[in-house]
């Protein structure tokens, strides 16, 4: 399995403050035509987050204004310097499409999270 972005970069995602206020702004985290084969979502690593709690997490693919979701993961931060990974389930995403993600939580202030995506080759049966 690959990961992006790669050499032990993430990229952060800002929740507002509020509790489950909504999500926040979509961060793009792969840029379009970045990965130019067919794709398979696998899972998305929690790096870090700056605040404990309950946390969702939306992934989208798509240009900006027109995403849709791929996938809505739900979970936990009880120590701020754990990270977690959560199984996607496979998720098949189109060569070069843009993919971005936005957060929601359950504390009352903004709070940010770092994330890693997991993806690897679709394979066919021949």
């Amino acid at each position: 399995m690959k990961q992006y972005p790669e050499n032990n970069n993430s990229i952060e995602i800002k929740k507002l403050s509020g509790i489950w206020t909504g999500f926040g702004n979509k961060v793009e985290i792969i840029p379009k035509n970045t990965l130019l084969t067919q794709f398979i979502l696998r899972q998305v690593s929690i790096m870090s987050a700056d605040t404990v709690g309950e946390y969702e997490i939306k992934i989208f693919y798509g240009d900006i204004g027109n995403e849709k979701e791929i996938t809505n993961l739900s979970f936990s931060i009880t120590d701020k310097k754990d990270a977690t990974v959560l199984q996607n389930g496979d998720k098949i995403v189109h060569p070069g499409e843009r993919i971005s993600a936005a957060i929601s939580g359950s504390m009352n202030n903004e709070s940010s999270i770092r994330i890693v995506l997991g993806y690897g080759p679709v394979y066919r049966e021949v």
